[in-house]
């Protein structure tokens, strides 16, 4: 499916760092262009998914806090969601589903993306990806 990777890219950067009302926007346009069909409609839920997470001010249910923050952590994530997509057994919806996620996570890894993770508050604390030390020669 083809997706408009720079709206995408702008709802997570704008989602992420917690301008709802211009994120809700863009939302609305991507509906328009994704949801035709059961692909779109899963990556639709997963866009919602991730405004309504970082929208919670509870941060234990917040997905995004469990992302991890080592850039090789980050790529065995990636991988996962790409297996999710491929896999003979997903459903359109789930390939979206994780079409969107996987989306997100390799553009954290390409440093296309930042954002602030939650404290117990619901106030943003600063969230970078980390090069693993150990995985270095």
């Amino acid at each position: 499916m083809n997706v408009p990777k720079t709206s995408v890219e702008k709802f997570l950067k704008l989602a992420l760092n917690r301008s709802f009302a211009e994120a809700e926007r863009i939302l609305e346009r991507l509906k328009v262009s994704l949801g035709r069909n059961e692909w779109g409609r899963g990556y639709l839920a997963a866009l919602t998914g991730i405004l309504t997470a970082t929208r919670s001010k509870d941060d234990k249910y917040v997905f995004m806090n469990r992302i991890p923050r080592e850039k090789e952590k980050l790529q065995e994530v990636a991988e996962e969601f790409k297996r999710r997509v491929e896999s003979p057994v997903s459903s359109d919806f789930d390939r979206g589903f994780f079409s969107a996620w996987f989306f997100l996570v390799k553009s954290i890894i390409n440093g296309k993306i930042e954002f602030n993770r939650l404290d117990g508050s619901g106030s943003p604390k600063n969230h970078s990806v980390k090069e693993n030390p150990e995985s270095k020669p």
